[in-house]
């Protein structure tokens, strides 16, 4: 097998791993789960994906520019600028649990599993820019199947999961990772005041693309709605996701070799824009059937929680949500040229456009639909992508031109 067939199979099966997680939740989990339960998890998972974009989107930005310039002996996990970003995470955590968290009592357990859920995307995506993509693998196969492997053990023991069983197996999937990254991770005081506005930047940058994804689980909540209602919402939103897999795993082939062309010839080759655009149109046919044909298998396995499976229009809620995450799929593979050329100031603009927008929607028409609510989260994510696109046109930094 040739290297960069074995590139592929080894990212494909790394992010298939890493997307199991929150799918083995989403999908499996939850049918041995209350939805109040499930709902409870849903608004910790968006906590947790904010406080990662937070800090990864900064730590990364740096990260993904400086990799190539290092040595191969100086090549580490540096912590840029760690005074801001201990600060970012504190507020970010006050916020959250001052305004949406009923689960104080597991405080402690939510925060080692923030800062271990963080080491783990930057061991990740290191590893990658490393060359070590079967290390990747092996590491993210290791922390889904001690965390799947305690699932197992207390659905067959009891027939119930709770939300603490849940965290607490999810941490503890992410200690092999931690051991590992501890002679990887350097706090260099070289580096705690580099470029503070561009990371800071990007960490808002961050921030709102993370809201993008959490936003809708906010809200409904924030209008008044159950935990319970929420968590029904959340398991369609989940089924629409599947492809998520497929996406990360384009993402994690093809961000490093865009960073690399940019690095060393100043645009994107036309031979990895071809294969990006192969890529899009391939996922588009994925997106529309896969979602579809994974809820018909499990309700013939009778894997759906009665509290979801009663819902009465499953396939035009599952549609409505995947036509919304194809489009935001293509934005995912434009904004690397705006990171590279540090312009995210201006993707910050568009994500605070469309988010705006979102809510304004929101509260006027006061939807309190399933259907209603998957079509503005539509709206939502295809005002971000269409914004983002022309705003990459309008700064000329296409790399045909």
């Amino acid at each position: 097998m040739s290297k960069t067939r074995k590139t592929v199979l080894y990212n494909f099966s790394g992010t298939l791993f890493d997307k199991g997680l929150p799918l083995i939740i989403g999908l499996l989990a939850s049918n041995y789960m209350n939805s109040s339960d499930f709902g409870i998890w849903t608004l910790y998972y968006q906590f947790l994906l904010i406080i990662n974009a937070v800090c990864i989107s900064s730590l990364l930005g740096f990260f993904n520019r400086k990799f190539y310039e290092y040595p191969i002996s100086k090549r580490k996990m540096y912590i840029y600028n760690y005074p801001i970003l201990f600060l970012m995470i504190s507020i970010v955590t006050i916020f959250f649990y001052l305004f949406f968290s009923d689960t104080v009592a597991f405080f402690i357990i939510e925060i080692l599993l923030v800062f271990a859920f963080l080491i783990y995307n930057y061991l990740s995506q290191f590893l990658r820019f490393n060359g070590q993509d079967k290390l990747y693998m092996i590491l993210s196969m290791v922390r889904t199947l001690v965390f799947g492997l305690l699932i197992l053990y207390v659905i067959l023991s009891k027939g119930v999961l709770t939300y603490l069983e849940i965290i607490s197996f999810f941490l503890i999937g992410h200690i092999p990772i931690i051991f590992y990254s501890l002679k990887k991770i350097n706090f260099t005081r070289a580096y705690t005041n580099s470029e503070p506005k561009e990371f800071i930047s990007l960490a808002s940058y961050g921030l709102l693309t993370s809201t993008t994804g959490g936003i809708d689980k906010f809200a409904i909540v924030f209008i008044g709605n159950s935990t319970a209602f929420l968590g029904v919402y959340a398991y369609f939103y989940t089924i629409a996701t599947a492809t998520n897999l497929i996406v990360e795993a384009g993402k994690k082939i093809f961000t490093p070799l865009q960073f690399k062309s940019f690095s060393k010839f100043g645009k994107l080759q036309k031979g990895i824009q071809k294969k990006i655009n192969y890529f899009i149109l391939f996922l588009g046919f994925l997106q529309v059937f896969l979602p579809q044909l994974l809820y018909w298998f499990l309700m013939k396995l009778n894997l759906v929680n009665d509290s979801f499976s009663h819902y009465e229009n499953p396939e035009l809620l599952i549609l409505i949500f995947s036509i919304g995450f194809y489009i935001f799929s293509i934005y995912h593979f434009i904004n690397p040229k705006l990171i590279y050329y540090k312009k995210s100031l201006l993707m910050s603009c568009s994500l605070i456009i469309s988010i705006v927008i979102y809510l304004i929607l929101l509260f006027v028409t006061q939807s309190n639909s399933y259907i209603g609510l998957a079509i503005l989260k539509t709206v939502l994510l295809s005002l971000i992508t269409i914004f983002t696109f022309f705003t990459l046109k309008l700064i000329k930094l296409n790399v045909d031109k």
